[in-house]
This record gives structure tokens, C-alpha cells and sequence, in this order.
């Protein structure tokens, strides 16, 4: 018997992908070096019997650690929750005298690096979601 397919949700649209608003995502410990720059860490759940059991009865765990540059530190530290990826870009425009067609680029490959590690999520304004602004 064939198995039953979930249906499909629609994806969220807006009109403005830059709109959107990075977010750090839980469970990231974050600590500054005497140099300013940032040090990430993140604990994922153990996957398998064997780490699961590990886990349970001695505490292992499995954990990545992210240091981050001067500019990856200026853009982590923008990240606060409320501003969106469009003003994010404009500050690294200023504080790095780049072109915005530049920060716009960086920007995007770092928030996709920042997303597959589980670092950052991407929260869609009210105002925004669905796509209609009526």
C-alpha cells in the first residue's frame, strides 16, 4: 500500500525579498573575543541509536563553532531581530564604503551560509506575508 503524501503547503511570497527579517536562531551561544570579533557555537541533537544513547547517559553532544571576521562579525551584530535584510545592506554600504550591488551579493551568500548551519532564520514582516498589501 502506497504510502500517503502530506499535502503540500504553499510557500509564503512577498513582494520584497529584502523585506524580510534575519533572525538569530535559538540555542546559539555567542561570544566576543578581546578583538571584538564574534565566536559562534551551536548544539545540534544527536542523530542515531548510538549518539542519542551517548547523549542520554553521558552527556555527549554534538556541537560546530563559527568564528567569524570583522565584517562577519559587523553584519552578525546588525542582526537584531527587527532589521530587515534591504537596511542590513545599506549599513554595510556605509560602514564599508562598497557599492550596494556588492553588499547585495555578500549579503545574500552569507545569509545562506548562516541559514545551512542552522545559525539564522528568516521571518517574513505581517505587513508582507502573503504577498497582498491591501
Amino acid at each position: 500500500m502506497p504510502k500517503k503524501r502530506k499535502p503540500e503547503r504553499e510557500a509564503p511570497t512577498i513582494k520584497d525579498p529584502l523585506a524580510v527579517i534575519p533572525c538569530r536562531a535559538p540555542g546559539v551561544e555567542i561570544r566576543e573575543a578581546p578583538n571584538g570579533e564574534v565566536h559562534l557555537r551551536k548544539s545540534y541533537l544527536p542523530q542515531g541509536k548510538l549518539r542519542q544513547f551517548l547523549h542520554k547517559n553521558i552527556g555527549w553532544r554534538k556541537e560546530r563553532f563559527h568564528n567569524l571576521d570583522d565584517r562577519g562579525t559587523f553584519f552578525w551584530n546588525q542582526i537584531d531581530g527587527e532589521r530587515t535584510v534591504a537596511e542590513i545592506i545599506d549599513l554595510l554600504v556605509k560602514e564599508w564604503s562598497i557599492t550596494r550591488e556588492a553588499a547585495l551579493e555578500a549579503s545574500i551568500v552569507y545569509i545562506q551560509a548562516l541559514m545551512i548551519r542552522n545559525l539564522v532564520v528568516l521571518e517574513i514582516p505581517k505587513k508582507e506575508a502573503g504577498g497582498s498589501n491591501t
